[in-house]
Order: structure tokens, then C-alpha cells, then sequence
């Protein structure tokens, strides 16, 4: 995203080559979550993720609109994160650019709405996979942010306190972007699909309610048994 200008004269040559000028469905599957908090970041972090998160996905919808205006009907499908919906003070920067992408999501289903395009988002819990691992582009880290047995850690710990007692597969997330991108979803536009196993709605002190409802429901299970002997 540094030289916008060549982004764009890419963007118009492989629509022109490749796509003959039309398209119809946009699927924006990038970004990152990063754990920093105001007090563990720097101005350079923010510019950093809000040019990953923010300004590159509203780059690649504006480029798209026009050429979707011709269409008729179209679909943008954007994946975000959960984040953008629950303050969390140890990711305050990564919420907020997540944030900015779910206001953008519904400020734009209402612009383009009136040429038969939708615009919805898919915000993701903490999901199945090592990306955790990997080094944030564009930050120059040599090393991976968390090891393998820290994320499984995190893994394990998400699905604990997940409603539904695990956490999503990529297929999971991915079924989603496909539903709202899809003809199933014709009426669908502005909307944020959640998809992190319920996490979103467990309130602190959920996982210990679970525990001890788990508790009183094996104990029910004993006292059956034993009136059926």
C-alpha cells in the first residue's frame, strides 16, 4: 500500500486482462490480531495495522465498486475479527482498526446498496490455526510472535471458554464468507456474521458457571444410575 497510485493501474489491468471489466463477487480475506495495548505500542504500530486492517480493504472496495456498478448485482464479503465488536485493553489497536472495518462494512452496504450491491463481514473468533505463529507483515520480526506450545495454549484456553466447548475450524469462517458472498444471502447487506462459538457472548465468569454446571450434571447422571440399580 505505498504506492497507491501503481496498486491502482494493477487493479484496472488485471480486471482488463483477465476479468474483461466485470465482476460481481469480492471476497477480502486479510488483516491480522495483534495483543498490544496503548502502552505497548507505538505510533509506527499504529500506522502499521491500520494500514494492514483499515486502509487496504477500503482500497480494494472502492476499486471494486464501479466495476460492480456495472453488474447489477453484486456482492463484498470482508473478513474481520471478533475483536472489532468486544473492547479488549490488551489489543486496543487491533480492535480499533477492526472497528473502523465494521463501521466501513455498513457505511458502505448503505452507499452502493441503490446499484444492487451488498456489503457484509464475517468477524472471527479465535480460530484453529498457528497463525498466531507467524511474523506480521510488514513489521520486521525475525522471530515468530508466539511458539507452537503457546498457541496451542490459547487454542485450548478459547475453547474452554467458548459456549459450545470448542472453537471454529478455517472451514468454519470460510462457509460463511461463501454463504454471505452467495445468492442464499440475496437480502442480506450491512451485517456482521459472527462466527467464535458463542465466545462473544460469555460473560466473565463463564467458564467457572460451566464448571460447575458440568459438576451438577454429573452428579444427576450418578444419582440416575444408582435408582436404576
Amino acid at each position: 500500500m505505498r504506492d497507491p497510485a501503481r496498486i491502482t493501474q494493477k487493479f484496472e489491468k488485471i480486471m482488463k486482462v483477465h476479468f474483461h471489466g466485470q465482476i460481481n463477487k469480492l471476497i477480502v480475506c486479510h488483516g491480522t490480531v495483534e495483543m498490544r495495548g496503548i502502552y505497548d505500542s507505538q505510533i509506527a504500530d499504529y500506522d502499521q495495522y491500520m494500514n494492514l486492517n483499515m486502509r487496504s480493504t477500503t482500497h480494494l472496495v472502492s476499486l471494486c465498486v464501479p466495476f460492480m456498478k456495472q453488474s447489477g448485482r453484486a456482492s463484498i464479503t470482508i473478513l474481520t475479527s471478533q475483536q472489532g465488536q468486544s473492547p479488549d485493553p490488551s489489543s486496543t489497536i487491533s480492535c480499533t482498526a477492526h472497528a473502523m472495518v465494521h463501521m466501513l462494512i455498513k457505511c458502505v452496504a448503505l452507499e452502493v446498496g441503490y446499484f444492487g450491491i451488498r456489503v457484509n463481514g464475517v468477524a472471527a473468533g479465535v480460530t484453529n490455526t498457528n497463525a498466531r505463529t507467524k511474523p506480521v507483515y510488514p513489521l520486521q520480526i525475525d522471530e515468530p510472535k508466539i511458539t507452537d506450545e503457546r498457541n496451542k495454549q490459547i487454542l485450548i484456553e478459547a475453547a474452554n471458554q467458548a459456549p459450545l466447548g470448542a472453537i471454529p475450524e478455517p472451514k468454519e469462517v470460510a462457509n460463511a464468507l461463501l454463504f454471505l458472498a452467495s445468492n442464499d444471502s440475496s437480502y442480506t447487506s450491512g451485517e456482521i456474521l459472527t462466527v467464535d462459538a458463542g465466545s462473544s457472548l460469555a460473560q466473565q465468569g463463564f467458564e467457572q458457571f460451566l464448571q460447575e454446571r458440568i459438576k451438577d450434571f454429573e452428579l444427576d447422571d450418578a444419582e440416575d444410575e444408582q435408582a436404576v440399580v
